[in-house]
């Protein structure tokens, strides 16, 4: 049986799209009409290379969590569509014991300016130090285009506006948490903790027990880094297992 060139074509498109279409929570949950619980899911890349989610979905939004057993090129943008604040949790032990959660969002006089969360890569922002530990999730806030010496900077944590004066122009501006399958070290300066840097340990408060995520969820390195005088630390100065939560909203 003969088949028109053009049929062909379209089912071979066909199933080229249904081979490297991405997906993740949001468009998950729709398929199911709103069925899916909160859990890990698997989904793929653009390049139809699988990894790990855990869909953690409220009333009409959510948040995504990466794996941290991810090893493939990821587009964060496409796990999030809400750019006004991350969540970080935060916990003790490897164990299932208790996690905390904190909301760092921009400072209300960059509101405008949205929270960028990307995989192993800091494109527009000054870049962390330790990307030996690669892969890592970095959230950065403020870019290197809008970072001036003598300008207020900072952050909001959980409501809270924090902020210090740049002094001398460098454009650090985000928290990075560092999978580091192979076990590296710190490398260079530890820093040291300081309120500014380390609010969203200090307010955060108590998960539920059943809004708990699975410690595949967690890694247990970090750095966050503001100015220009704001602070410099690794998590050496701040043991704890921390995991970043991106929203996702209306499905």
């Amino acid at each position: 049986m003969f088949l028109p060139m053009a049929f062909v074509c379209a089912q071979l498109a066909t199933l080229f799209i249904v081979a490297f279409s991405t997906d993740n929570c949001k468009t998950l949950q729709g398929k199911a009409n709103g069925a899916l619980r909160s859990d890990i899911y698997t989904v793929n890349n653009s390049a139809g290379q699988s990894y790990r989610i855990y869909c953690q979905f409220y009333e009409g939004y959510g948040y995504t969590f990466l794996s941290s057993s991810t090893n493939v090129t990821v587009d964060m943008a496409s796990l999030y569509d809400n750019t006004s604040h991350v969540i970080i949790r935060h916990k003790a032990s490897k164990g299932q014991g208790n996690q905390y959660t904190s909301t760092i969002a921009q400072l209300g006089s960059y509101a405008s300016v949205p929270v960028s969360v990307q995989y192993s890569a800091f494109s527009g922002y000054q870049g962390p130090r330790n990307t030996h530990m690669a892969p890592y999730i970095f959230v950065g806030y403020i870019p290197i285009s809008m970072s001036v010496r003598g300008t207020m900077q900072g952050w909001k944590v959980n409501g809270e506006e924090l902020n210090f004066t740049n002094c001398d122009g460098n454009p650090n501006s985000y928290i990075a948490f560092f999978f580091n399958p192979s076990g590296q070290m710190y490398r260079g300066h530890v820093g040291q903790r300081n309120d500014l840097l380390y609010k969203w340990y200090d307010s955060s408060s108590e998960v539920a027990q059943d809004k708990r995520i699975p410690h595949e969820f967690f890694v247990y390195y970090h750095e966050v880094h503001l100015g220009g005088c704001g602070g410099y630390s690794v998590g050496s100065n701040v043991p704890t297992w921390g995991a970043v939560g991106m929203k996702f909203s209306e499905y």
